[in-house]
């Protein structure tokens, strides 16, 4: 693939970075200067000069826009002020090198070396950083002076807008810098991202290595080898380093230890299995993001060097120790991820306590590792006033008595917000758990807490408006202590919105507080999933429900006298008092046999139904009276529905009809009101229906048809025709049909947009693909080809059949094919996309080469092309060389 690198420079406005650098020379280098006698008057009039200029920013960043003179003076500053930047930067890291090694020295009680560290010279002699401090102060003087001479006022307060490029797509107009800047980047990458030249961009601070155009079908970018070293190695200026889903990076070059200046490292989503110890010589360092590095199994041991990281998220690492020395980083103000070491001299619990600027979010992992009991309460949780989120964890839910104490003692502050508790060991939670002065929690989630036989009084958490509880084996029964009480005049969960029970394996009840309207008056998403044992009485009062998915509840439709009716599931949870109730899913309740007579919900606008075979389909009129009903998906179930009746829901909108293994035809109603109602049907749906024999659609019934998709129905022989009368269809996939006799006849619908046609194997209907219209399609932009068949028959007409606005090719699955004639693409001038999924047995592209526009080729499972085109090698190689992104997969991998 190509990577394009992005560069971000002073996209912060320049006054920002003035207040920088005399924050610096007022601290720092101030610091040093009088340490080693040098001239501090030399600092003072620097600062003023400093002074000076920013007076002048505000207006000049204005007014560059529209005079060239003043757009020249900002250019030369900008220049000058980094080149001052970096000058002082090394001063004041050089003597940060000196001051962090010797106490890092001093900590080992190594006294020789600590007194070589103190003694050992500059990297630059003083008389020398005395000169050229002078130099910058004359520069910037002259820069100062000239601004007297420019239609420039001082102290003029405007609001400037930048763009700011997000970390997803970097537009030119968002790359700051001199024009020469822009191209001498755009060129230092050939088409596989191997480095041509770096001339030119030496002094770069801000580094967002990205595709310019291509954030689309895979979220991996892709680096050659050899490109990041050279990087690291040319580009010691950097501030700032993003390289973040750069998925084949899997080793970060020693190199990296020497961008001395660099503040903010972004590695997260990469392979990097572990960090060089270089790394800790960055001691400038305040951000570093490895979060979902996935194979990332170790931190540097001398990570206490870092000593101005304020930012280490490692979340979605495979982290299974910390280094010790991350308890020196007592400036942290955000740790993902805190990892207590079950080692002897490991990292404790109790190191939590030298934290005492943390903010945000925290994970605290391991928990079963803290031996002394007493590291939980000198963690000090609750006096970590600024953490919102905090996660709890242990490895397993083992049964043990110190858990208890542990989760007793980690009680957090009262300001948090968010809190998870994993695979807690107790009988029974601590007594803050739930107590009502934690009235800032929205958000809780209690998961394999395995051994707690009661919930804690969470109805209490006023403001609680998430609740998920899951793997709670030994809960049987729901009822007050879950509620925080059981009085009439007590409301519990004022605030709760969403409520999900799942894997709750012994849960036979759920009770409700007598006298009491509702026990969740604000509720709008209820979920129970895989709750087998549960049955009776069902929170039913529910008057803001809105969702409601029910899976794996084979009980719930239960008698009290044990007898399972299965026909009384509906019923037994009030579904139809549920006013407000707009979603309903059933997932695997296959003893499930009819709905409630009186109806749905009147609200209903979206009903799931999957893996309940024995529910039988209902009558007309029982969908007649569903008006509000909008999506109706069907999969693995209904085992009765043989026709389904298109116009029997009222202003259905979208359906899905999913491994319905009886239904043989999808027909039209004889009815007026029929015809009404297929004016709202704008999404159809069919897959692996194998009985299936017919579809009737009519362009004056359904108008509104925008998409239309019919995949393995092995009986099906016709389509609605004609099928071109579906004037409003802009999406059509007909695929694996193997008994179509014929398609479009009388052409494609005019509109579409999307196309996907074929069969893995064998003949593709009777109707010649030129009756088919492709090239009358000006709307078309993808087209999925499936099967060798159609291919063949496309590249055997000489007369080119695809029309000009197709932007994206897909060929899948044409597995006979060896060799790909160009002359069928070569008119496709807009054509951007080129995908080939597992074309097993090609060998070649077009020897007319592939058309200029395509700049992203995909190749999956496509073996035989592996040799020809893998790291440039081959004969065919210049057919792709132009092509910017080149993604190669050569088997299924994660």
């Amino acid at each position: 693939m190509a990577a394009a690198v992005a560069v971000v420079v002073g996209e912060a406005l320049l006054s920002a970075a003035v207040e920088a650098l005399v924050g610096k020379i007022s601290t720092e280098i101030s610091e040093f200067y009088r340490s080693k006698n040098l001239d501090e008057s030399l600092l003072e009039k620097l600062k003023l000069t400093l002074l000076s200029l920013h007076a002048f920013l505000n207006d000049a960043e204005e007014k560059q826009i529209s005079n060239a003179a003043v757009k020249a003076w900002m250019d030369e500053l900008t220049q000058a002020l980094f080149d001052a930047d970096d000058f002082i930067d090394d001063i004041a890291t050089d003597a940060l090198r000196r001051k962090v090694e010797a106490n890092y020295l001093h900590r080992q009680t190594v006294t020789a070396k600590v007194r070589k560290v103190l003694s050992s010279p500059f990297k630059r002699p003083y008389q020398e950083i005395n000169s050229q401090m002078q130099k910058s102060f004359e520069r910037l003087e002259h820069f100062a002076q000239r601004a007297h001479n420019l239609p420039l006022e001082k102290g003029v307060s405007r609001s400037v807008w930048r763009a700011t490029p997000t970390n997803s797509a970097v537009d030119d107009s968002a790359i700051c810098g001199r024009d020469d800047e822009k191209q001498n980047l755009r060129d230092m990458f050939n088409h596989f991202g191997e480095l041509d030249s770096l001339h030119g961009l030496k002094g770069l601070r801000t580094l967002t290595a990205l595709p310019f155009e291509f954030n689309f079908w895979f979220p991996g970018h892709y680096l050659a080898n050899g490109v990041l070293h050279e990087l690291l190695v040319a580009l010691k200026q950097l501030r700032v380093l993003s390289l973040s889903d750069y998925r084949n990076i899997t080793v970060l070059p020693n190199s990296i230890g020497d961008l001395k200046h660099l503040r903010y490292l972004d590695l997260s989503s990469t392979r990097i299995e572990r960090l060089p110890p270089a790394i800790c010589k960055l001691y400038n360092l305040q951000t570093l993001l490895l979060s979902h590095c996935c194979n990332l199994s170790e931190l540097p041991e001398e990570m206490g060097k870092l000593v101005n990281l304020r930012c280490l998220d490692i979340e979605g690492t495979k982290l299974q120790e910390m280094p010790v020395e991350i308890a020196k980083l007592e400036n942290l103000q955000t740790l993902s991820r805190f990892i207590v070491s079950k080692q002897q001299h490991g990292l404790k619990l109790a190191e939590m306590r030298k934290f005492s600027h943390l903010q945000g979010k925290l994970c605290i992992s391991k928990l079963e590792n803290v031996f002394d009991l007493s590291d939980a309460s000198q963690a000090n949780l609750k006096e970590k006033k600024q953490i919102e989120e905090l996660s709890l964890e242990w490895s397993d839910s083992i049964l043990e008595d110190s858990h208890q104490v542990v989760l007793e003692h980690l009680q957090p502050s009262t300001n948090l917000k968010k809190l998870t508790v994993k695979c807690y060991g107790g009988t029974s939670f601590p007594n803050w758990f739930g107590d009502s002065s934690f009235g800032n929690i929205v958000c809780l989630r209690i998961e394999d807490c395995r051994h707690c036989s009661s919930l804690p009084p969470l109805g209490r958490l006023q403001s609680l408006k998430e609740l998920f509880i899951s793997g709670m084996r030994s809960v049987k029964s729901i009822g007050s202590e879950f509620y925080g009480g059981n009085s009439p005049s007590f409301q519990p969960f004022p605030s709760l919105e969403t409520l999900s029970f799942e894997s709750m394996a012994e849960w036979e009840e759920w009770n409700k507080i007598d006298g009491i309207t509702s026990e969740f008056p604000r509720l709008s998403k209820l979920s129970l999933t895989s709750c087998p044992k549960l049955k009776g009485n069902l929170a039913s009062n529910l008057p803001c429900l809105v969702r409601l998915d029910v899976e794996d509840c084979c009980l719930l439709e239960s008698e009290f006298s044990g007898e399972v009716d299965n026909r009384n599931i509906m019923r037994r949870m009030n579904v139809f008092n549920f006013n407000s109730l707009q979603q309903l899913s059933l997932y695997e309740i296959p003893s499930l046999t009819s709905f409630p007579s009186n109806g749905l919900p009147r609200a209903l606008k979206s009903l799931v139904i999957d893996g309940c075979e024995s529910l039988e389909f209902p009558s007309h009129e029982f969908l007649h009276s569903c008006k509000a009903l909008e999506v109706l998906s069907i999969m693995s179930s209904c085992c009765s529905l043989t026709s389904f009746p298109l116009g029997s829901l009222p202003v259905l909108k979208r359906l899905m009809l999913l491994r319905c293994e009886n239904l043989e035809s999808i027909s039209i109603l004889e009815e007026a009101a029929a015809r009404q109602s297929l004016m709202f049907l704008e999404h159809l749906h069919v897959y692996m229906c194998h009985e299936l024999e017919s579809i009737s659609l009519l362009d004056s019934s359904t108008p509104n048809l925008s998409y239309f998709w019919v995949e393995k129905c092995d009986k099906m022989n016709s389509l609605p025709e004609p099928i071109n009368n579906l004037s409003g269809l802009q999406t059509l996939y007909i695929f694996d049909v193997p008994n179509l006799e014929s398609i479009a006849e009388e052409g494609l619908p005019i509109n579409l947009r999307t196309l996907g046609v074929g069969n893995e194997e064998g003949v593709y209907c009777n109707t010649a693909i030129t009756k088919w219209g492709l090239d009358r399609l000006t709307s078309l932009s993808e087209l999925s080809i499936k099967g060798e068949y159609l291919v063949k028959k496309l590249m055997e007409i000489q007369v080119p059949l695809l029309p000009n606005s197709l932007e994206t090719l897909i060929i899948e699955d044409a597995r006979g094919i060896q060799h790909l004639d160009g002359k069928w693409l070569q008119h496709l001038t807009s054509l951007k996309k080129l995908k080939l999924l597992r074309c097993d047995k090609l060998k070649s592209l077009p020897k007319e080469g592939l058309p200029s526009s395509i700049s992203s080729l995909e190749m999956m499972i496509c073996p035989m092309l592996r040799a020809s085109y893998e790291r440039k090698k081959g004969k065919e190689w210049s057919k792709i060389a132009h092509i910017p992104l080149i993604i190669s997969y050569w088997e299924l991998s994660t």
